[in-house]
């Protein structure tokens, strides 16, 4: 067995999204677990949770950034 752990696709790339013209990232990514597998949610349905269902949020934060408006 690889000594590399195994990362759900829905993950590829998560915390990754770089702001205009710095190198350092930030932002809320959602999503909805759906018949035990990660589905991400569209950034229109944020802030919408429903009592029975399961989500997984990251939020990702620069300290050295966090004086800027959210994104």
């Amino acid at each position: 067995m690889s000594s590399s752990k195994v990362l759900d696709p829905a993950f590829q790339g998560v915390g990754q999204k770089p702001l205009l013209h710095l190198t350092s990232c930030r932002g809320t990514e959602i999503w909805r677990i759906e018949n035990f597998q990660p589905v991400p949610l569209q950034k229109s349905d944020y802030g919408k949770f429903y009592m029975g269902d399961s989500y997984i949020v990251l939020h990702v934060k620069n300290l050295f950034l966090s004086h800027l408006p959210p994104t």
